[in-house]
């Protein structure tokens, strides 16, 4: 698992919490199993229950699935581990989309 940090989260960002980063290479586990693609994220899951952190932080969308099926699963999964989820950035595939003329 990544470092633990403390931020503050929320629209107004006054609640202190506990986050913790999750990434994925996209193209080296493009063709993995679900289990194996997300193996860090459903240990990541486990350990929520500890109490350690609250939050997890992605970079963008893509990181929690190639499909919408594993998109769903995950977050799913986030939801059910008691988890809040902060997404840094846009998809990448939108700034692409908006930038072709």
């Amino acid at each position: 698992m990544s470092s633990v940090i403390e931020g503050y989260f929320g629209p107004k960002k006054t609640l202190r919490m506990k986050a913790v980063a999750y990434q994925r290479d996209l193209k080296a586990t493009a063709h993995l199993g679900y289990e194996e693609k997300f193996a860090a994220l459903l240990d990541l899951c486990d350990e929520a229950a500890s109490g350690t952190f609250e939050v997890v932080i992605i970079a963008y969308p893509e990181i929690l699935g190639d499909s919408e099926e594993e998109l769903i699963r995950n977050l799913s999964l986030l939801s059910d581990a008691g988890l809040l989820l902060v997404v840094t950035q846009k998809s990448p595939r939108i700034v692409e989309a908006a930038n072709v003329p």
